[in-house]
């Protein structure tokens, strides 16, 4: 039977191993940080996602979605980018096709659905919230959330008249 002594000497090296484990564990996920890059906000994001406002979580590829945009028209999302300046302006376009309801995917009239008027402005960054102030004033603000360590922006606007959707852009 083990000693008194050579019980406290064990369970003294055990304490001294437990302690050693958890500051290197410490010490390595210090060094380590969070594995997201933090991308610089001022920067140019392509359109990669495409939703209804009315159902934001169901994101699709923009390439091909399509959506009613006014008796008997049919319009087809198929790119977009928006560029924050360092200065503080930012430019934003989408652009696709519009054609009769019941046309073929890839055929119609080229478009941009985003309206002059809210093309372009300022934009002020608040934690996570960018909020979009265009030029024309009457247009009113919209907002954006940065998410995934400021690599993706997400803008509710309305997209061509009244139908507002989420769009999903992304910087490389």
């Amino acid at each position: 039977m083990p000693s008194s002594l050579h019980t406290r000497n064990a369970f003294a090296r055990v304490r001294v191993i437990a302690a050693a484990a958890l500051a290197f564990a410490t010490l390595t996920a210090a060094s380590c940080g969070d594995d997201d890059e933090n991308f610089d906000v001022a920067a140019t994001y392509e359109l990669t996602g495409v939703a209804s406002a009315s159902a934001p979580q169901i994101m699709l590829n923009p390439q091909g979605q399509t959506f009613p945009c006014g008796t008997g028209l049919t319009c087809e999302f198929q790119t977009g980018s928006v560029t924050l300046n360092e200065n503080g302006t930012f430019q934003i376009s989408v652009q696709g096709l519009q054609r009769p309801t019941g046309g073929a995917t890839g055929t119609g009239t080229q478009i941009s659905f985003i309206s002059p008027a809210a093309a372009t402005g300022t934009w002020a960054q608040s934690g996570s919230a960018i909020t979009f102030t265009p030029s024309a004033s009457a247009v009113g603000t919209f907002p954006g959330t940065l998410m995934d360590g400021n690599r993706e922006l997400r803008v509710t606007t309305n997209v061509s008249g009244s139908n507002s959707y989420v769009l999903r852009f992304e910087q490389d």
